[in-house]
């Protein structure tokens, strides 16, 4: 008797409708968002923090930020410098960023912009310039002057109270375009 309700039970089973729900339709991956040059700079600029930047020293570590800036946004981008080799001065990179035809001046500041406070254009409190580039929450990476690593050494309100305040430097901030 087991047997046959065993068996009865099994068949019953094929007998019930089956519901079948249809697959989600298959939709093609979203496209990859642009992204947009400064976060290309500032993530590409982000591989460098705690390492040398400018290995080759053709500027002192004192004096790398310029070649470290350069070397960066050379490698991140590939047409920079111009003609005539590595960038060793903030004035010059101020100078060659405000001809370049894929960098512009602005002055409504973002992350992955670069930062130059140019030589040559303080009160003589202190030597020379510094550049940089601004990362998220106010830091800036640039060259530690002492040790060559690039870091995250400062914020804006502490750039502005060392080049411009006590240095009397301008503060230029530059976009990448494209």
């Amino acid at each position: 008797m087991k047997l046959k309700r065993l068996i009865a039970w099994i068949l019953s089973l094929f007998k019930k409708p089956v519901s079948i729900i249809p697959p989600e339709p298959i939709r093609p991956p979203e496209p990859p968002k642009p992204i947009s040059p400064n976060e290309k700079l500032y993530e590409y600029a982000r591989t460098f923090l705690g390492k040398d930047a400018s290995p080759k020293d053709v500027a002192t570590d004192e004096y790398g930020c310029a070649e470290t800036i350069t070397n960066i946004i050379h490698g991140c981008f590939g047409d920079f410098p111009v003609e005539g080799g590595t960038i060793i001065s903030t004035i010059t990179l101020f100078k060659k960023l405000k001809s370049h035809e894929k960098f512009e001046l602005v002055t409504d500041f973002s992350y992955g912009d670069i930062l130059v406070s140019p030589t040559g254009y303080g009160n003589g409190t202190i030597k020379n310039g510094h550049t940089g580039i601004l990362g998220k929450n106010g830091l800036i990476m640039s060259n530690d002057s002492t040790t060559g690593l690039f870091k995250e050494n400062y914020t804006i309100d502490k750039w502005v109270e060392r080049f411009r305040e006590q240095g009397g430097f301008p503060l230029y901030f530059f976009r990448r375009i494209e």
